[in-house]
């Protein structure tokens, strides 16, 4: 904490924004220090799904164009003869609505069990989405341009001629590069499951592709995630090896023209890990890699990366939740007005399977979760981040009808409000580990609105304010105009 001058005349100090604040905010003041918008705990929710596809959807995976607004769904359309398919949503408040699905591949594609496949190049300002010929099993990809509610196509572009699975995603900012990390499966023929990564070019609408590389010289690879650190500007590569106990290994790369090299595999503890997907987190400046973990339970799992050059070390491993959970589907989300990662996994002791959705914080190199929110009979997960109107949107396959849905997660509140940690009202925005001014008791704040004068307010349990006390009970201060109030803290 450092206050602005002298505090008895200014009724002002600063101190670091814990989490994203707005002008005429209440605030408390943490036990670390920082301060946040006073409020108390709250579990996060998700409003009303709404429906995209009304068929049976295979895998389905989102993202966000930032450049149209949109967000942008590609799933396996089995009422249309598996034909990869894609559809564009808006988010207003709380509710996402949906244009009419476009074909992008008039064919059957296959299912790609987990990684991100839908990726937004924000240099181009498209979508591409990468996907699987079924059959050929060809690897691919296309270019996808947004307009309003709906979504047109270039041509498809093959990456990988050999058997392909396992593909996932992430868009280079520092080169302007797609890359595409993939499970070149040629177990059937030669007993080899190569980890390989390729470089994409989007130029209108049409992707092109460098030489494909191996990321490690291991022979038996499964599964694979992609992520981009932005502050080292390197890609980070998640897979799940096979050379010995099978333990994850993340993967440094570095893009260079239309080619991308590697740094040695960094293991992931020391557990035989099934699953394992990776985000960056851009408020902290670090890697988070989300797995279940098969040596403690089949826990769902997170631990905090550090990138150094070209390698990672971790901190110390969190249990998100004491439940074991599946070992196909996980999703991955950071929310970066927030600063959360946002999870998902599949309890597989219930019936139906339970999704649970986890918010995540990074401190240091450790990493936290809340309770978490249940939502019944969900499979196939993703999330993509609304950076506009800053919400997470949840994506997955309802079981109940095998419809695909989406629903806009409504965040909790992380709050820390007690009875005597009330300070005062932020003077006005601020990001989350910015420097915030806090209007003290005896200042008036000028940024509220419907205030009645000479009436006492309250803060209430969720920050906002009110002439009846709750519990706690915390006098706010007394108004003297609509939009004026003395502070009392």
């Amino acid at each position: 904490m450092k206050a602005i001058g002298d505090i008895e005349t200014k009724r002002k100090f600063t101190a670091v924004a814990s989490g994203a604040l707005s002008s005429g905010d209440t605030v408390c003041i943490k036990s670390d220090g920082t301060v946040a918008k006073a409020a108390l705990p709250v579990d996060g929710s998700l409003g009303t799904f709404t429906t995209f596809e009304s068929a049976t959807v295979g895998t389905v995976f989102a993202a966000y164009d930032s450049n149209a607004e949109k967000v942008v769904i590609s799933y396996q359309d089995g009422g249309n003869s598996n034909y990869g398919t894609a559809v564009v949503g808006t988010v207003s408040g709380t509710s996402i609505t949906f244009g009419t699905p476009v074909v992008f591949f008039s064919g059957a594609i296959d299912q790609n069990y987990t990684g991100r496949t839908t990726e937004f190049d924000s240099n181009a300002n498209k979508v591409v989405i990468a996907f699987i010929e079924n059959g050929t099993r060809d690897g691919k990809a296309i270019v996808g341009t947004v307009s309003g509610t709906s979504i047109s196509f270039g041509s498809n572009a093959t990456f990988e001629t050999d058997p392909t699975t396992n593909v996932s995603m992430t868009f280079d900012s520092s080169n302007n590069k797609i890359v595409i990390c993939y499970q070149e499966n040629l177990f059937t023929t030669n007993g080899t499951q190569y980890a390989k990564a390729v470089v994409g070019t989007v130029s209108g609408t049409s992707i092109s592709f460098g030489a494909s590389v191996r990321v490690n010289s291991i022979t038996r690879n499964f599964q694979s995630y992609a992520a981009f650190d932005s502050t080292n500007n390197k890609v980070l590569i998640i897979f799940r090896t096979f050379d010995g106990a099978g333990a994850l290994q993340v993967y440094v790369g570095t893009v260079s023209g239309t080619s991308i090299s590697f740094g040695s595999g960094n293991e992931v503890g020391s557990a035989v890990n099934n699953l394992g997907t990776i985000e960056y987190d851009s408020v902290n400046n670090k890697a988070v890699v989300f797995y279940r973990d098969d040596t403690n339970s089949g826990y769902p799992t997170a631990v905090v990366g550090t990138v150094s050059g070209t390698s990672v070390s971790f901190g110390t491993s969190t249990v998100v939740q004491t439940k074991s959970i599946g070992s196909t589907y996980l999703a991955i989300n950071f929310d970066a007005s927030r600063g959360v990662m946002m999870t998902a996994c599949i309890d597989t002791a219930t019936n139906p399977d339970d999704v649970i959705i986890n918010e995540l914080t990074v401190s240091g190199t450790s990493v936290s979760a809340n309770d978490g929110l249940v939502k019944e009979y969900y499979l196939f997960l993703s999330f993509a981040y609304d950076s506009v109107n800053e919400k997470t949107v949840f994506v997955a396959r309802d079981m109940a009808d095998n419809y695909g849905k989406a629903a806009v997660y409504i965040e909790g509140s992380g709050g820390d409000l007690t009875a005597e940690n009330f300070i005062g009202f932020a003077d006005a925005g601020y990001a989350i580990g910015a420097d915030a001014s806090v209007e003290l008791s005896g200042s008036i704040t000028k940024a509220q609105s419907g205030l009645t004068a000479g009436q006492k307010y309250y803060v209430q349990n969720d920050g906002s304010l009110g002439t009846t006390a709750d519990d706690p009970s915390i006098v706010a201060g007394t108004a003297i105009s609509a939009t004026e109030l003395i502070v009392k803290g």
